[in-house]
C-alpha cells in the first residue's frame, strides 16, 4: 500500500489494514515514527530504505514523505515511542552495546542510524565481527542480532553517526512497563525524560525497567532534576515543589551636581 501525505509529520491510521498491529514495516523515501513520538530524524528523500516503527494502541503512525506499507507485526517485539540514544563515544574500534536493561530477553535490536554521506559504520552480534563498513547516507534503519546477554557491537568512522534503539524482537512475553507519575507545584512545568520532552505536569508515562533521568523546567522557577528507578508493573511518583527564582536586587541612587 502506497501513502504520500506530504512533507511534514502527518497521522496515518492503519487500523483497518493492520488490525492488532504493534509495529509496521515500510519502504520509502520518507520517514515514520510512532504516534505521539517527539523523534524528528528525517531521511533526505534521496533514496529508498527499509523502515520499522511501532504504532500506538490504535494502529496509528506518523509519516513524513512517501512510504509503502509492506508488512506489520502483532507480537514478539517491543517498540519505543521515542528512540533511545545508544551512540558510541569512540571511533575506529569495536565497542559493545549492552541493551539488557532496556530489552531483556531480546534476540534482535531495531535501530535507526543517523549520519551523513561518507560516514561509515559496522554492526555485529556481541563477540563477533561485522562484514565491513556501510555508508550511513543520512537516516537508515538497521536490524542486528544480539548475543545471549543482549549485547551487540559496532564501530564507526565519525562521531557524527548516532544510533537510536527503536525496538527489539523478544522471546516470550514482553516485560510489563513501569508507570512514572510526575506532578509539580505549580503545575504546567515542562517534563523531560532522559533528555527528551515528554509533556507538561501533571504527566503519566510508561517506561522500561531501568533508571531514568527526570528534569522539570518552568519559567520563573528553578529547574528540578532527579533520577528514578522504574520497576516493572509498579508506579513511581515524582512530586516536585518548584522554588521561585529570587528577583534580582536593584540599587537606586542619585547624583547631585556640585
Amino acid at each position: 500500500s502506497h501513502y504520500d501525505l506530504g512533507w511534514g509529520w502527518n497521522d496515518l491510521d492503519l487500523s483497518v489494514i493492520c488490525p492488532g498491529a504493534i509495529g509496521v514495516i515500510l519502504e520509502g523515501e520518507g520517514s515514520a515514527r510512532m504516534k505521539g513520538s517527539t523523534d524528528s530524524r528525517l531521511n533526505t528523500g534521496a533514496y529508498r530504505y527499509w523502515i520499522i516503527t511501532g504504532c500506538d494502541e490504535n494502529q496509528v503512525i506518523q509519516t513524513h514523505g512517501e512510504v509503502y506499507l509492506v508488512g506489520y507485526i502483532t507480537d514478539g517485539a517491543i517498540f519505543f515511542r521515542d528512540g533511545i540514544d545508544i551512540s558510541l563515544a569512540e571511533t575506529y574500534r569495536w565497542i559493545d552495546i549492552d541493551i539488557t536493561g532496556i530489552c531483556p530477553e531480546s534476540v534482535m535490536a531495531f535501530l535507526q542510524v543517523d549520519g551523513g554521506g561518507g560516514q561509515l559504520y559496522d554492526l555485529a552480534k556481541g563477540g563477533e565481527f561485522g562484514y565491513g563498513y556501510h555508508d550511513s547516507w543520512g537516516l537508515l534503519c538497521a536490524f542486528q542480532e544480539v548475543d545471549e546477554n543482549q549485547v551487540l557491537r559496532s564501530r564507526i568512522t565519525s562521531d557524527a553517526i548516532d544510533f537510536y534503539l527503536v525496538g527489539c524482537a523478544i522471546i516470550g512475553e514482553p516485560p510489563t512497563p513501569g508507570i512514572l507519575s510526575v506532578t509539580s507545584i505549580p503545575s504546567g512545568a515542562d517534563v523531560f525524560i532522559d533528555g527528551e520532552f515528554a509533556g507538561i505536569t501533571p504527566l503519566t508515562a510508561e517506561l522500561t525497567e531501568m533508571e531514568h533521568d527526570v528534569f522539570l523546567a518552568l519559567a520563573g522557577y528553578k529547574d528540578y532534576a532527579t533520577t528514578v528507578s522504574i520497576i516493572s508493573g509498579e508506579e513511581t511518583i515524582v512530586e516536585a515543589i518548584l522554588i521561585p527564582v529570587s528577583p534580582v536586587s536593584q540599587s537606586f541612587f542619585s547624583i547631585t551636581p556640585v
